[in-house]
């Protein structure tokens, strides 16, 4: 069973709220992930802890997605993914000799509970949380894509 880390600091709670509900065009997901992390970083330190991020395949340094995210008029996200993307692979490496595990799966695919489904575009709700799960408990890779 994995412990949850629990937090009843006002901050802490306000940056991870912030964080969960996602950027607008104010403001950035990667600004809101590092303003989280500092909010949090003593319990983790103390716990030996892990941060997981959910991240967007539009960040992704790759035609086929960058092509998608000027069709999607998604250019914004994109960017906003890229640089969280970024921050994800920093706050790994300057916190990993603290114990601090931080690490991210990119989701690639449309996420959907449908059944029989063998559209490759489509990935079901296990299948990420299985990721998150090994990239938990292996603690080896920084970002993962599915």
């Amino acid at each position: 069973m994995v412990e949850k880390l629990e937090t009843r600091s006002a901050p802490a709670l306000a940056a991870i709220d912030a964080f969960v509900r996602g950027s607008s065009a104010r403001q950035c997901a990667s600004n809101q992930l590092v303003t989280a992390m500092q909010a949090i970083l003593p319990d983790l330190a103390a716990n030996k802890g892990a941060l997981l991020v959910t991240n967007g395949g539009l960040g992704l340094f790759d035609p086929q997605f960058e092509e998608i995210g000027v069709k999607w008029n998604a250019m914004g996200v994109s960017v906003a993914n890229s640089a969280k993307h970024k921050v994800v692979a920093l706050l790994a490496r300057k916190l990993k000799a603290q114990g601090i595990y931080v690490g991210e799966v990119v989701v690639t695919r449309t996420v959907s509970t449908v059944k029989d489904n063998n559209d490759p575009a489509v990935i079901e709700p296990r299948a990420v949380a299985a990721t998150f799960w090994d990239i938990y408990q292996n603690r080896d890779s920084i970002s993962v894509t599915v």
